[in-house]
């Protein structure tokens, strides 16, 4: 149980840093297959076949994440922003060997090395360096809905951003100041397309689990290298002291290892 709620509060976290995928955190936890089955039976409308306590306890405990440390993290990447996002490389890459999507090894030139990982990588980095659009108009419930729709698919995808995708769009500041104030007549719209976004993206995922395990394990793998580039090309390292950065590093390895493999 402990370690379900950590995973669910990782995936939580990772789910409002720009640049960082909650999908990939829940592979990495071990949560991704588990979960992808559970939303994609719900989506289904099988209630009975669904485990209503796991999927309880994980949400809470990433709704949990989100609040408890939503407030340090955003006071880390203001005042500490280098040493913070060296921390979350070394949490993602001390985390790497742990995403495995097949039921049997398969080895690292496999694994890393294919047109599929390839892509992941060219992927991720395309949408993060994509210029932003800045400038929705909320009042236009249309496009309200679809950023709802195309940040959720962004988020069942390994590698991918849901909140990246919100900046990219221009709407990241206004979703999270509709969050914390609760306005959930506003939120309707994003809501709403997120549901719709989210359940079509699901049965395609739980497709490309089921039949091309392999590839979509070399896919992940790449897209998650990809977000690990894209957010170390954000780092500013002039006015810190490099002891600090490296120790961030080391002990964001260290964490993601020691929760990764514990038992």
């Amino acid at each position: 149980m402990f370690k379900l709620v950590v995973s669910g509060m990782l995936i939580g976290i990772a789910n409002i840093i720009p640049g960082v995928s909650g999908a990939t955190l829940a592979v990495i936890t071990n949560q991704y297959q588990r979960l992808i089955t559970n939303v994609a039976t719900l989506t289904s409308l099988k209630f009975n076949r669904v485990e209503w306590g796991y999927l309880t306890s994980i949400g809470l405990a990433a709704v949990g994440g989100i609040y408890v440390f939503s407030w340090p993290l955003d006071y880390g990447l203001t005042h500490f922003n280098a040493v913070t996002l060296l921390f979350i490389i070394g949490l993602v890459l001390g985390s790497l060997e742990m995403v495995q999507l097949t039921t049997h090894q398969r080895s690292r030139k496999c694994r890393y090395i294919s047109g599929w990982s390839l892509g992941g990588l060219v992927l991720v980095l395309a949408i993060g360096w994509l210029p932003t659009t800045g400038g929705i108009e909320w009042n236009n419930t249309v496009l309200y809905g679809l950023s709802g729709a195309v940040a959720m698919m962004a988020m069942l995808i390994p590698g991918v951003s849901g909140s990246m995708i919100l900046v990219l769009l221009g709407t990241y500041t206004e979703v999270v100041q509709l969050i914390k104030s609760f306005d959930m007549i506003a939120m309707f719209p994003f809501a709403l397309g997120a549901a719709i976004g989210g359940g079509a993206t699901i049965k395609g995922i739980q497709w490309l689990i089921y039949t091309h395990a392999p590839q979509f394990e070399s896919f992940i793998l790449g897209a998650v290298i990809g977000s690990v580039v894209f957010i170390a090309s954000q780092i500013h390292i002039v006015g810190n002291h490099p002891l600090s950065l490296c120790l961030a590093l080391i002990l964001g390895i260290g964490i993601s290892w020691r929760l990764t493999h514990a038992r």
